[in-house]
């Protein structure tokens, strides 16, 4: 299918972290070795499990803008201007509403990627010209979209004005987009300027996969000749002058992250299953087409009752793999917490304790001069007590919020949408 508007974000987003991550990392390392950066930021972002682990060169780019924008005034301040600053903000906003999965009309897809040119374009980074080329895109197929908008009213209207035909409408319902005239043709129908310019989606970039998913393959008679084949495929010798039925199942996982399988179910004529393994190995062998095959009901029973068994099964380990992803991610954080934690509150003991000796000393202090500089030293270790203290209070909060974000990934996950499409129902003979 076309690319669709959340696809082109995507991909523009992709390119601006590409262009934004060698310049941020950069500018940043430069700003610290100068010591024009605070630290006390950059500290924020190295205590992030998530970042701590990774140079800034392979960070994503929501954290890349987020430390743009907190470091402005002591880095990127210098070297762009107030108008790049805004769209840093912008970009932003178009990102978290593109991992929220919110939807993208045509003009804010093009506003997206026209903001992702002009801060590329200013970081002098070549991606800029990229991006440029999906807004100029973008805007062809807008324009032609609405050429062929106008083309059908005035069609319509014509058909309407006749007095010999029916209206097209009267005789077949369109669907609701076609019938409101919000269809947009670029979102449903092949784009072949997309795939020569490299940019169309994989099932029309890939051969193999165009064809899958065009050449008819249901209820076909497949031979399969293993005699043919360079080695001996031990899985697949004892299927040979025996025959079945297989089919093949898609299912798509939608949750915290989109997940896809291909599922095999078969079985031989004498009712025994066979494993995903040896289905997989019977299409690395040579055979051809032999006509096609009725799919007797009780057999297509038996697959659907196989298949539903496989995805119940392949739901199972992607919950499996859901729930150690949150404990482990839970361990980590719960580690970096008392780590953060501990260490504050050890600095701020150890600032108590300077309070308690300069406070003896200024007990047995003789002279006026030893009393101020002594207080001197008091007020500044008080106000030091205190900022230690707000520190824990933030710390503290920080890690609530984390803990909000990890229960949130963790809601994403569990709540799983499914969807099983059969891609094909074959009879096979193996000789």
């Amino acid at each position: 299918m076309a690319i669709t508007n959340q696809e082109r974000v995507g991909k523009a987003m992709d390119l601006l972290r590409a262009g934004l991550a060698p310049v941020v990392d950069r500018e940043v390392k430069e700003g610290i070795r100068t010591g024009k950066v605070n630290m006390e930021t950059i500290r924020r972002f190295a205590e992030d499990p998530l970042l701590a682990e990774k140079p800034i060169a392979k960070w994503d780019v929501s954290p890349l803008l987020k430390l743009m924008w907190d470091t402005w005034n002591d880095v990127f301040g210098r070297i762009l201007g107030r108008a790049e600053r805004s769209l840093v903000q912008e970009l932003r906003d178009w990102r978290n509403k593109w991992a929220h999965q919110e939807p993208f009309s045509s003009d804010d897809t093009d506003r997206a990627l026209d903001s992702i040119t002009r801060l590329l374009a200013a970081l002098s980074a070549p991606q800029a010209d990229d991006v440029a080329k999906m807004t100029m895109e973008l805007r062809r197929l807008t324009f032609e979209e609405q050429v062929r908008r106008e083309k059908r009213k005035a069609g319509g209207s014509l058909i309407e004005s006749s007095s010999t035909l029916k209206p097209w409408r009267e005789i077949i319902t369109p669907h609701p987009d076609v019938a409101s005239g919000r269809y947009e043709h670029a979102e449903f129908a092949a784009d072949l300027w997309q795939v020569n310019i490299g940019q169309g989606t994989e099932e029309y970039r890939n051969p193999v996969e165009f064809f899958r998913r065009t050449y008819l393959t249901g209820s076909l008679r497949r031979h399969f000749d293993i005699s043919r084949h360079p080695t001996r495929i031990a899985v697949v010798e004892p299927l040979r002058g025996q025959c079945g039925y297989l089919t093949l199942t898609r299912l798509t996982i939608a949750s915290y992250e989109r997940e896809e399988h291909l599922l095999f179910s078969g079985l031989t004529d004498d009712g025994a299953a066979l494993d995903q393994e040896t289905m997989e190995k019977l299409f690395q062998c040579g055979g051809h087409v032999a006509g096609t095959a009725t799919i007797p009901v009780p057999v297509s029973q038996r697959l659907a009752a196989e298949s539903e068994r496989h995805a119940q099964a392949t739901l199972s380990r992607s919950l499996e793999q859901n729930n150690r992803f949150f404990h482990e991610a839970r361990e980590k954080l719960e580690r970096w917490a008392d780590d953060m934690v501990l260490s504050a509150e050890k600095a701020l003991a150890d600032t108590k304790e300077q309070i308690k000796a300069l406070r003896r000393q200024a007990r047995q202090a003789t002279t006026l001069a030893e009393q101020h500089a002594i207080q001197e030293k008091l007020q500044k270790l008080e106000r030091q007590q205190r900022r230690q203290r707000q520190e824990i209070f933030r710390i503290e909060d920080e890690i609530m919020e984390k803990r909000d974000q990890l229960i949130d990934q963790l809601e994403k996950r569990l709540v799983q949408r499914t969807q099983a499409e059969t891609l094909f129902t074959i009879r096979w003979a193996v000789v």
